[in-house]
């Protein structure tokens, strides 16, 4: 049985772990709480992937005259047990002679699975496992669906008129949101590992769809935190973030394309700062192997962007749960995607009952007309008892618009 000493304690570390949103990718966030004679003696998480674990951050910021022996360790996942880009935290945690280890939840990976605290165990160290579990899988939903599922995580972004427009008859749709609601969207760009678009949204708008996030607009400084810009050589190339002038930017996300014919001009803002910001363009394989597309592929290359096929669905689209596997895996390892449409975009994930969650920002707008834009476009469901429901986690309000953050039910198999 947890004492509410226990639940303090683990709420800390929980805390500790969200420092590392937006910078863990594709590695869980992970927070570590040491206490002893009820005391805390040292705080750690993990930072950034490459970057020691949360129990090895907590145990080098002990004090020289502190101690970790008999202590009581509260961290937000499962000690690793295994050699990755560090070695295996079970190692640090007998080493330093704790006594009691508490997590939150079994670590889903494979490679730990419940290891981690067979080995503790067997060291002769009392491990409880449970306490605040669901708010440590809530914390790490990207991280657990790679995990189970083999494929990112997606999150559906919309930005919309009350009667759902996104854009007028004329395609208008500067801007239908204030500037709260866009920068919050910029941060959620920080939060997921990758965004994704179609090709008519770069072909008509030419967006960069990097991280503009401006902090000072931003109520939710809890959510925000202290970012830390220090990165591993191996994640370097996957971020973007820099400090200057004591200024912490956050990272971009890596840009996703969804390119069935290998439209995408070589002049697009994707395409020409594909150098700084990494760029993958998703064609099909029939597309790959077409000898009118050998000379933009090797222009494309030497820009930078990398070009991934996927294979095609009857309705000759690209087939969502094959692109979204490869992402998973290596080289890519992407846990989380923010699709930003268009509309078509919207219904393929929704229809393939891929999308896991939605941000909608809603202006107190009308824009009306069956010509204007929507959020999600296609033939639509035919049951609203049966289509897509929305089980509301979230709502906030930005200046005048509504935002709602939910998860996407699917009713029907």
């Amino acid at each position: 049985m947890f004492t509410d000493a226990d639940k303090n304690f683990m709420k800390m570390a929980l805390d500790e772990a969200a420092k590392g949103l937006g910078y863990t990718n594709p590695n869980p966030m992970v927070g570590a709480v040491l206490v002893k004679n009820g005391e805390i003696i040292a705080k750690g998480y993990h930072h950034a992937c490459g970057m020691p674990h949360a129990e090895r951050d907590a145990l080098a910021n002990l004090r020289p005259s502190d101690s970790a022996e008999n202590s009581t360790l509260y961290v937000t996942l499962e000690p690793c047990c295994h050699y990755g880009k560090t070695p295996p935290c079970t190692e640090a945690i007998i080493d330093a002679k704790i006594s009691r280890v508490v997590c939150a939840m079994k670590d889903p990976n494979p490679k730990v699975a419940g290891k981690g605290i067979e080995i503790l165990r067997d060291n002769g160290i009392k491990v409880e496992v449970g306490l605040l579990e669901e708010d440590a899988k809530a914390l790490n939903v990207c991280f657990i669906t790679k995990q189970l599922c083999k494929r990112p995580f997606v999150a559906l972004k919309m930005a919309q008129t009350l009667d759902g427009k996104t854009a007028s008859f004329s395609k208008k749709s500067k801007w239908i949101t204030g500037e709260e609601s866009r920068n919050h969207g910029h941060f959620l760009r920080h939060k997921y590992m990758g965004i994704l678009t179609g090709i008519n949204t770069v072909i008509s708008d030419d967006p960069m769809l990097n991280c503009r996030f401006n902090e000072e607009l931003c109520d939710e400084k809890s959510e925000i935190r202290d970012k830390k810009s220090e990165m591993c050589d191996e994640k370097s190339e996957f971020l973007n973030i820099r400090k200057e002038k004591n200024k912490t930017y956050l990272s971009n996300p890596i840009r996703i394309i969804l390119d069935s014919k290998l439209s995408i001009p070589l002049d697009s803002k994707v395409a020409k700062t594909a150098c700084d910001i990494k760029t993958i363009v998703v064609t099909s394989e029939k597309a790959l192997d077409t000898k009118n597309n050998q000379d933009k592929i090797k222009n494309l290359k030497e820009l930078n962007v990398i070009v991934m096929s996927a294979p095609l669905n009857k309705d000759n689209r690209l087939y969502l749960p094959k692109v979204l596997e490869i992402l998973a895996q290596p080289p890519y390892e992407i846990d989380s995607i923010l699709v930003e449409g268009g509309a078509s975009v919207h219904d393929s994930f929704l229809r393939e009952q891929l999308a896991d969650c939605v941000h909608i920002y809603i202006a107190p707008k009308l824009l009306g007309g069956k010509d204007a834009l929507t959020s999600v476009s296609g033939i639509g469901f035919d049951d609203p008892n049966t289509c897509p429901q929305i089980k509301i986690l979230k709502t906030d309000n930005f200046d005048k618009d509504i935002y709602i953050e939910g998860k996407i039910e699917y009713l029907e198999p």
